[in-house]
């Protein structure tokens, strides 16, 4: 098998919403996840927080046209196709009392949010990087930050 990675929702919502920085990057992973070069792991949230992406961009309008970024019934099919590709082997984590435990603890250790936290926590359990387009996640990051577990979209190199 590939490399493994850990799945951000800011990266799988670049699949659905191509107006987004680096959304060629995002599809360049998903490629190589598809053709087996690269095994995908992520949190049971994420799949609320790609909903949620994917209800902003319906609520959010391209400020030269106006229109909205995302129909909904293309956000509809958006996460549709995202459990197709669970179904295909994107490993989902469960949600655990010690996951949330867990994540807490970083939270607080890292002033970092909770929801965050539970990506780099089974990046940390997988020994593998968390791989997410939120570069917001190493600013101001607390000394003892394991930074070495991120993996900016940005900086991936296409296997």
């Amino acid at each position: 098998m590939g490399e493994r990675l850990v799945l951000d929702s800011s990266v799988a919502a670049k699949w659905y919403l191509k107006d987004e920085l680096h959304a060629e990057m995002a599809d360049a992973l998903l490629s190589a996840f598809l053709s087996g070069h690269v095994e995908l792991y992520a949190p049971c949230i994420i799949k609320y927080e790609l909903a949620g992406a994917l209800a902003k961009a319906c609520l959010t309008r391209h400020p030269d046209t106006q229109r909205v970024r995302l129909q909904l019934g293309i956000a509809d099919q958006s996460l549709r196709h995202f459990f197709r590709l669970i179904e295909k082997g994107i490993h989902i984590g469960e949600s655990s009392a010690e996951e949330a435990v867990d994540s807490l603890r970083l939270s607080v250790a890292y002033s970092r949010k909770t929801y965050d936290m539970t990506f780099l926590r089974l990046a940390c359990q997988l020994d593998c990087k968390w791989c997410t387009a939120d570069e917001k996640v190493l600013q101001a990051a607390a000394p003892q930050f394991p930074a070495d577990r991120i993996l900016l979209l940005r900086d991936w190199e296409r296997p």
